[in-house]
């Protein structure tokens, strides 16, 4: 019974642990043309009966010199597009890392659907997954 709750401990502690990406830059702010998304993402799925976790740690490519205030200041609006995409997946399909490659791809259209419809243009050249965990 004990064992069965030692991973969902694990990612809550994960969570309240500053990432590597904010200790680096002195508090986690965006260097360059990227951008992490931070907290990460964690959403849960089904598979079959018993219930799994998903975290991804997201970072995104933009060479447009306001991205950093316009990510941060549409930020509910990322995280809300970002886990609906995440939440329809298969468990069973992103455990592959050509189906976790087809999410990639999905989110960045997905960012840059947003985007455009929120500031007139795309803004997000790339996503990437910098970290991908199944519980």
């Amino acid at each position: 019974m004990a064992m069965s709750r030692l991973p969902i401990l694990l990612l809550l502690c994960s969570l309240l642990l500053p990432t590597s990406s904010a200790l680096a830059s002195g508090g986690g702010g965006p260097t360059g043309p990227y951008f992490p998304l931070e907290p990460p993402f964690v959403t849960n799925l089904l598979e079959g009966k018993r219930l799994r976790f998903v975290q991804v740690k997201v970072q995104v490519l933009s060479h447009d010199s306001d991205a950093g205030g316009i990510i941060s200041h549409h930020m509910p609006a990322v995280r809300d597009r970002l886990l609906m995409l995440f939440a329809k997946q298969d468990i069973e399909a992103i455990k592959e890392v050509p189906q976790r490659e087809v999410l990639r791809q999905q989110a960045g259209e997905e960012l840059r659907q947003l985007f455009q419809e929120l500031v007139g243009k795309p803004l997000v050249e790339q996503v990437y997954f910098t970290d991908f965990v199944i519980q």
